[in-house]
């Protein structure tokens, strides 16, 4: 095998591992095949992350140039090999597209409870904001910011509204204040304003470099604990107590034993390290739910209906047909 044949083998290799086909292990072990010695004795192989020709001195990686060496004009760049892989330099971080399409699908599941608890607590009843309206608002805020982040910082996070302001701006300034929602959604921007003058002038980084560790920490795991607290009660395996303030829910409910067994379901897949088991825990429990009757099944693949009422309709017919019926507007979905 000569340093052209490897060229073509390693950009072949590539585009299948980007592709998915390929796993990075496979990968890997069919690159430890592709040597080839030069009249020095030298062994020079396809570095993994950027394609170039690379020796080994030692226990270093050198790279280099083999001698006497010439690129063919016929081999693709490795980056070019395939337009995704390239764009997100999926062999440079060590992934793929399956992959990736996997983890994207696992994280749009497990934040998927922002389009549902949103429009539930800026929608609550006196605040004058429409439940479909912040529901549309809500998905296509979190699509525009999720792509966004994809295409233009080329890094792999998701981003939706966050629980906490919500409900500032619900019971604080709307409920408490009694300021119009208008005012409410123009303080929020406002807010937005300033947190990107910090992030310019990097006052944001000065400002969280003095936060201690431990502090950064504890508020990671408050929003977690507040996340994970509003599933239990939605799932009714807490419920509120006169005497005690909480307490277990039935558990000879049908919705109660569902979210016990999807819990249960997804932690075990989850322990033992089954790939993709957060997303199949979840697809499995509301198979199971649809099956018993629990989870009612989709009315419809999507409807423009919720695009089109106005916000300033907050106690139309519609709103109070989703406040009393929540299965409905999944199942719009």
């Amino acid at each position: 095998m000569d340093f052209h044949e490897v060229d073509s083998r390693y950009t072949e290799l590539k585009r299948q591992h980007d592709s998915g086909t390929l796993s990075t292990e496979e990968f890997d072990a069919q690159l430890e095949q592709l040597t080839v010695q030069d009249d020095q004795g030298r062994w020079w192989t396809k570095s993994r992350e950027t394609g170039e020709w690379q020796h080994r001195e030692g226990d270093a990686w050198i790279q280099g140039t083999p001698p006497g060496y010439r690129s063919s004009p016929q081999t693709p760049p490795a980056e070019s090999a395939s337009g995704l892989g390239g764009f997100f330099r999926f062999s440079e971080r060590g992934t793929n597209l399956r992959t990736e399409v996997i983890a994207g699908l696992t994280t749009f599941m497990t934040m998927a409870y922002i389009i549902f608890v949103n429009p539930n607590i800026l929608g609550t009843e006196g605040t004058g904001l429409s439940i479909p309206g912040v529901f549309f608002a809500t998905c296509i805020a979190a699509a525009a910011a999720s792509i966004a982040m994809g295409i233009f910082a080329n890094f792999p996070v998701a981003l939706a509204s966050g629980l906490g302001l919500n409900a500032v701006v619900a019971f604080t300034l709307i409920l408490g204040l009694q300021l119009p929602w208008q005012t409410a959604m123009a303080a929020v921007i406002v807010e937005g304003l300033l947190v990107t003058i910090l992030v310019l002038t990097n006052l944001r980084e000065a400002v969280l470099n003095a936060i201690p560790l431990g502090l950064k920490f504890a508020i990671a795991v408050g929003i977690g604990l507040f996340i994970a607290f509003i599933g239990l009660k939605n799932a009714g395996i807490v419920v509120a107590d006169p005497v005690t303030y909480l307490r277990l829910g039935d558990f000879r409910q049908g919705p109660v034993l569902l979210a016990a067994f999807g819990l249960a379901l997804t932690l075990a897949l989850v322990a033992r390290g089954f790939r993709g088991g957060l997303i199949i825990g979840i697809l499995l429990t509301g198979v199971v739910g649809m099956i018993f009757g629990l989870v009612p099944l989709p009315a419809g693949v999507f409807s423009f209906t919720l695009a089109v009422l106005p916000m300033n309709r907050a106690k139309s017919a519609s709103d109070r047909s989703l406040r009393s019926r929540p299965g409905e507007l999944t199942s719009r979905l």
